[in-house]
């Protein structure tokens, strides 16, 4: 190594860090989609439950008609 120009030496070891940040982008765009996908997910759960909220005020609004409906 030491026979090699500190230039060549430089432009080797940049390509090879190059080439690690990559990978590491690579596996940070992959763990980004996962938790993106995780969201998804949650926000689906979030959608039913809020889906389920809605029925439970429908029947909240039917039970107050009714006792307006008997006074």
């Amino acid at each position: 190594m030491s026979t090699l120009q500190p230039k060549a030496q430089l432009k080797a070891l940049s390509k090879f860090v190059k080439v690690s940040s990559c990978k590491l982008q690579l596996s940070r765009l992959e763990l980004h989609c996962l938790s993106s996908e995780q969201q998804f997910s949650s926000s689906e759960l979030h959608l039913s439950s809020s889906e389920q909220k809605r029925s439970r005020s429908n029947r909240y609004f039917s039970s107050s008609k009714q006792e307006r409906s008997h006074r």
